[in-house]
């Protein structure tokens, strides 16, 4: 091959050549395109977008939990336990049952999965698809009960708080985010003390859409003596609070220094007078009169 035809096949794979590089540059700037696209919101199999519990609308988050319950997705792929998401708070106002808040900011943090027993299954699927719960306590501290100088101070669910829990609080959320809870059954224990007083001993189930934690369900174990006021269960332990530093909460979201909040598991002490347990500051278990003020934490499922 002369000369002349070396220079005609070079100028040919050179045209052909710088074709493909435009092409290249062409391809490579769609592909970035549809990676920015897929970064933030991916199309399923019924067209829901995957987003993040942390920025996800109200809008985007119920379609993905509707996804879920239909069995269409595994929410677990997507969101995990400690994923934590800020939210508005309403005002609560003050009333007879001590429900004061201020208008606030609250991170509600994914505590476990598959774990709360639906009152009413969804597509058969019996299990809440997820448990939230307060990362930190509210800004203001609060009692159980106004007294506690009687036996009957010492039920979750006669209290004021559980009350507190399920009207005030609730309806204090985001409108979008109401919409998505579910009512779950809770089991609740009572300790009594030995003699007079263990004939208020026992186990209560009732339904809510929004409660207190348990001790069970912080700790996994009780840390009463069983041979002075009884033994019993009221759930198992979540999983993000098998981490003991997570049992440390905050007053507020922007709190300094940690503080105790209430557990919905309650106690008769050996004089009658009535108690719930607390988790002091420090992350251990303790209890307290009904009526003194400490820290609330509320969960829910959706």
């Amino acid at each position: 091959m002369d000369t002349k035809e070396l220079q005609s096949e070079f100028n040919k794979l050179d045209f052909e050549y710088r074709q493909l590089e435009e092409r290249r540059k062409k391809l490579m700037g769609q592909l970035m395109v549809i990676g920015s696209s897929l970064d933030s919101a991916i199309t399923i199999y019924n067209g829901t977008k995957i987003v993040s519990w942390k920025d996800g609308s109200w809008e985007d988050i119920g379609a993905m939990i509707e996804a879920h319950y239909n069995g269409d997705i595994n929410i677990t792929d997507y969101w995990s336990n400690g994923d934590t998401k800020r939210v508005p708070l309403n005002a609560i106002s003050s009333g007879t049952t001590g429900e004061n808040q201020n208008a606030q900011y609250i991170d509600l943090t994914i505590i476990d999965n598959n774990h709360d027993d639906l009152v009413t299954a969804v597509n058969g699927v019996s299990k809440a698809a997820l448990t939230i719960h307060s990362k930190f306590c509210l800004g203001t501290t609060d009692y159980m009960y106004n007294a506690y100088d009687s036996p009957s101070y010492s039920l979750w669910k006669d209290s004021p708080r559980r009350t507190w829990c399920n009207n005030g609080f609730k309806n204090a959320l985001p409108a979008g985010l109401v919409s998505l809870i579910k009512k779950v059954s809770k089991v609740t224990y009572r300790y009594g003390y030995i003699g007079t007083y263990a004939s208020y001993r026992g186990s209560t189930t009732i339904q809510d859409d929004v409660f207190l934690l348990s001790e069970m369900e912080v700790y996994g174990t009780q840390s009463l003596d069983a041979s002075t006021y009884g033994s019993g269960s009221d759930g198992t332990q979540y999983e993000y609070y098998k981490t003991a530093s997570n049992r440390i909460k905050y007053l507020g979201i922007d709190g300094i220094l940690a503080n105790a909040w209430w557990l919905r598991s309650s106690n008769v002490y050996s004089n009658g007078n009535s108690g719930f347990r607390i988790v002091y500051s420090g992350g251990n278990v303790s209890y307290i009169h009904a009526n003194f003020t400490f820290g609330l934490a509320p969960a829910f499922c959706i």
